[in-house]
């Protein structure tokens, strides 16, 4: 049921002709199902607690940047504390995408035994934001990385660090969507996600860390190219539309 919402979702957004690939990526970053199956359920930044760091990896490795491409450990373990506090409840069907209400109240028709805090109230499992247990604190990320030289204009030299400031109570959610935002947009993203739709439309034989500048490039390191300077040139940007 969880993975169905969340397509539903992706499903809903690709049929507005401008949806974004930063529009999909929020998605799956506020889907019940990505928050089970990547352990940002339980993660805690608060205190002496370590954030644990399954989310934050995959994010970059398989959904974004791709692998060792433009970040490192000490990214991963930075972006770590920003999941923190991104968690569940069980709430009201009306509220399943506000990230802030309050546990349902809704008792089972019947069921006077309970067998934990939520098993016999009515409700749809929805992310929720635990600020208590977020870590508030700076969280650089990317400090003093540029975009490779590989990548040519207009990508090639542009420092792409992201600060995070300090966030504190319910604020500390706007560290994730910093992220998604930044993340969806990077030319590394631009790369990777346009090589798997040159893989699925094309053929299988296209390849990661092309060399944009190179005057004797391959048809197949061109149309890469040209799908992320749709993707760059389109407004909003990262519209998935242009760049199919």
């Amino acid at each position: 049921n969880l993975e169905f919402r969340q397509l539903m979702r992706w499903r809903e957004a690709l049929l507005n002709p401008a949806c974004t690939f930063e529009d999909l990526l929020r998605i799956s970053a506020e889907s019940p199902a990505m928050i089970i199956y990547l352990d940002t359920v339980n993660s805690k930044g608060n205190g002496h607690n370590i954030p644990n760091e399954n989310y934050a990896r995959e994010l970059m490795e398989l959904f974004t940047m791709g692998v060792d491409n433009g970040y490192d450990q000490n990214d991963v373990t930075v972006m770590s504390r920003v999941w923190s506090g991104w968690s569940l409840d069980l709430v009201d069907p009306t509220n399943e995408l506000n990230p802030f209400a309050t546990r349902t109240l809704q008792p089972r028709p019947g069921v006077t035994n309970s067998f934990g805090p939520t098993s016999n109230l009515v409700g749809v499992w929805a992310s929720h934001f635990k600020a208590a247990t977020h870590d508030p604190n700076p969280k650089p990320l990317w400090p003093g990385k540029p975009v490779p030289a590989r990548f040519g204009p207009p990508w090639a030299g542009r420092p792409y660090e992201l600060d995070l400031p300090y966030r504190s109570g319910t604020n500390g959610i706007q560290d994730g969507y910093y992220v998604t935002a930044a993340l969806a947009n990077l030319p590394f993203t631009e790369e990777f996600i346009s090589v798997k739709l040159c893989r699925v439309f094309v053929h299988d034989d296209f390849d990661i860390g092309y060399d944009f500048t190179d005057p004797n490039l391959s048809p197949e390191g061109r149309l890469v190219h040209q799908c992320m300077l749709a993707w760059e040139t389109s407004r909003p940007k990262g519209q998935i539309r242009a760049v199919l």
